[in-house]
Order: C-alpha cells, then structure tokens, then sequence
C-alpha cells in the first residue's frame, strides 16, 4: 500500500523496480502516481468540507459536530464524486456535467 504514496521511493522494491527500467519503471512510477493523486483528491474534498470521516471518539465533540449538521462518514454532494471519477476515468463528457 505504501508504494501508492510519495513513501514509494523508500521501499525497496519500488527503488528495484524504478532502476530496472522499462516496463518494471513505468508500472511503478504510475503506482505512485495515481495512488498521490487519489490522496490529494480526497485530501482536497476533505479540507473543503465535501467529505468528512468518522465520527469523533469524545461523546461532547460528537455532540457539537451532530449539531452543527455534521454527518460522519458522508459526501456532501454526490456529483462532486461521481465528476471527480468520471474525470480519473477519462469520461470527460456532457453527461457527467455538475
């Protein structure tokens, strides 16, 4: 899992793989690089308050958090996802339109 991160250089496979060149090399650069992108993209959504996580441990922070109409495990929009998919996909059409 962690070759799909920008860690990916301090495994040792990865770092095996990168020197081997040709299609051991492209296979691993893409690993990383789709894998960074997914965690910027959720990283992004998250900061921007479209997604949340779990909800909070502490019964008085979960209590705030329910009270100011924050849903644990939630997407605020859907389309905003299924855009973000259909774009990483390559459907960039008029059907996937927000």
């Amino acid at each position: 899992m962690i070759r799909l991160t920008p860690l990916a250089p301090f495994i040792k496979e990865w770092r095996e793989a990168y020197a081997q060149g040709g299609a051991a090399r492209d296979k691993a650069v893409s690993e990383l690089m789709v894998g960074s992108s997914i965690m910027a993209g959720t990283i992004a959504l998250f900061m921007a308050g479209k997604i949340t996580g779990s909800s909070v441990d502490q019964e008085g922070r979960r209590n705030v958090s329910t009270a100011a109409g924050v849903q644990p495990t939630s997407v605020e929009n859907q389309w905003h996802l299924v855009r973000l998919l259909a774009l990483t996909a390559g459907r960039n059409d008029d059907r996937f339109s927000c």
